[in-house]
């Protein structure tokens, strides 16, 4: 029995049984030495399970040794190895258990450690006595099941992400389900399980690579609408992408809208013109606001400002001041048109042009206050609002000498023109000025009639030639009393044949 137990001994690379007792004598020592000082055990050396098996075999044959003395040992040593073996396996559960904790949290510096832990552990099942006394098959099932519950939960998380379009989320997840394709060899033995995390990883990568381009054509579609919110979230996770060819395609499809919308305000605000028969100019506002409140949602959304080229988003932060200026020139130059209506009594177009102006700044109120040149707005409305008054001072037709320049004709012509286009209280100025020039033109003529002056012949040619200047209604009223006056200047100038 003795030559039976060398022969074994060395059949598994033993040169003796001392040499045996030697190297499971270190191994327990090591194990007693942890116990004693209640610290954790940490194996530096991998298990040879080929090794190890081979020892408990041998233990466990010399147990059916008859002689009592080799038979304790053998016992002894068994247990010894069990409570190894039980460490180790402890060790190994637990190093793998923090390492897998440590990738799903996104440290891969855990995962080559990952895969050695769990490849020891399933490569141990090989080794049926060390896989027994590791309680290997308990820790296998363990793992599996933990494995898998974490396989469903990643996958349906991470599918969570490209829905939610977290992809910095996305991107984390498939790092760590490319760090756990090693547990796949848990399953090796599964086909309905095996290669779930390789899959996993290969179908969420390719899922992944497609995002930029489906962001290009979300974007490229929304570019097309206008529809910057929608763009502006597009943005918000993209920087990961910052490589992709679609991410420069997007970023100038972008800047050209930008640009256009920037050169079309300008010119919008630039083409309103103070003629108000301009029939661009209400469209033209039309377009002005649409696009300015357009740049104010733009300038609201902090994704798209950081993702466009710096000169264009100083330009967009900077146009509502330069349209200011062009706004407020445009308005000192239809002030400038109302003033130039006064020196040609057109009461009509005053009237038009302050409405324009008026309704032009009520449109524009909401975003321009033109402070700087509000004490013209509102001289210039006082005066349209006393404008009345100011006819009836101005007009006063005392001196006919002026009528060649002042016509009340055409004062009174204008006067009926604003009164027929809905300026009802020009109705009455009308009515009031006919009356004034009537009574004054009436007591003319009566003076003319009875002077006896010297200078009657020129008084008489003053109010013949005044009569021209007069209203069509007022001509007809004093139509006979001018026939007269010619007659009688006729009689100065042709001498009595008597």
């Amino acid at each position: 029995m003795l030559l039976k137990s060398i022969q074994f001994l060395n059949e598994h690379g033993f040169e003796n049984y001392e040499v045996l007792q030697k190297k499971i004598q270190e191994k327990t020592n090591d194990l007693n030495y942890y116990v004693e000082e209640k610290q954790q055990f940490y194996f530096y050396d991998e298990l040879d399970g080929l090794f190890m098996n081979q020892i408990l075999t041998y233990v466990n044959h010399c147990e059916n040794l008859i002689n009592n003395d080799i038979k304790q040992l053998a016992n002894e040593m068994n247990e010894s190895l069990k409570k190894y073996l039980i460490e180790y396996g402890n060790f190994i559960e637990k190093e793998t258990e923090r390492c897998f904790n440590s990738v799903i949290n996104s440290d891969k510096i855990h995962s080559n450690n990952l895969r050695k832990y769990s490849y020891k552990l399933i490569s141990l099942e090989e080794y049926p006595l060390v896989f027994k006394y590791l309680n290997g098959r308990k820790k296998l099932d363990y793992y599996k099941k933990k494995f898998l519950c974490y396989y469903q939960l990643i996958q349906t998380k991470i599918e969570q992400d490209e829905i939610n379009e977290n992809y910095e989320d996305f991107q984390k997840k498939l790092g760590i389900i490319q760090s756990l394709i090693c547990l796949d060899e848990f399953f090796i033995k599964s086909p309905e399980n095996y290669n779930k995390f390789e899959n996993l990883f290969r179908k969420s990568q390719s899922d992944f690579f497609k995002i930029p381009e489906q962001i290009y054509k979300v974007i490229l579609d929304a570019s097309s609408k206008q529809e910057f919110n929608l763009i502006n979230s597009k943005l918000s996770s993209i920087e990961i992408f910052s490589k992709s060819k679609f991410i420069s395609a997007i970023k100038i499809s972008l800047e050209n809208i930008l640009q256009s919308i920037i050169k079309d305000t300008k010119n919008y605000a630039n083409s309103f013109n103070e003629n108000i028969r301009h029939e661009q100019n209400k469209e033209n506002l039309r377009k002005y606001i649409e696009n300015h409140e357009k740049i104010q949602i733009i300038l609201k959304q902090t994704n798209i400002l950081n993702f466009i080229d710096k000169n264009i988003r100083i330009s967009l932060e900077n146009l509502f001041g330069e349209i200011e200026k062009i706004l407020m020139k445009k308005i000192l130059y239809i002030l400038e048109s109302i003033e130039n209506f006064f020196n040609q009594n057109n009461y009509l177009f005053i009237e038009k042009t302050m409405e324009y102006l008026t309704d032009l700044l009520k449109e524009l109120n909401d975003y321009y206050k033109f402070e700087s040149i509000q004490d013209k707005i509102n001289q210039m409305k006082t005066r349209v609002s006393q404008l009345p008054n100011e006819i009836l001072q101005k007009y006063d037709f005392i001196d006919l000498n002026k009528y060649i320049n002042d016509s009340p004709k055409d004062v009174c012509e204008q006067l009926k023109l604003a009164s027929s286009n809905g300026y009802s209280k020009y109705t009455q100025i009308y009515r009031q000025v006919i009356e004034k020039l009537r009574k004054k033109f009436s007591s003319e003529i009566d003076y003319g009639k009875n002077d006896t002056s010297s200078n009657r012949s020129m008084k008489l040619t003053t109010i013949r030639d005044a009569s021209y200047y007069l209203p069509d209604e007022l001509q007809n009223i004093f139509q006979n009393d001018i026939k007269e006056i010619n007659e009688m200047i006729r009689k100065v100038h042709v001498p009595d044949c008597d």
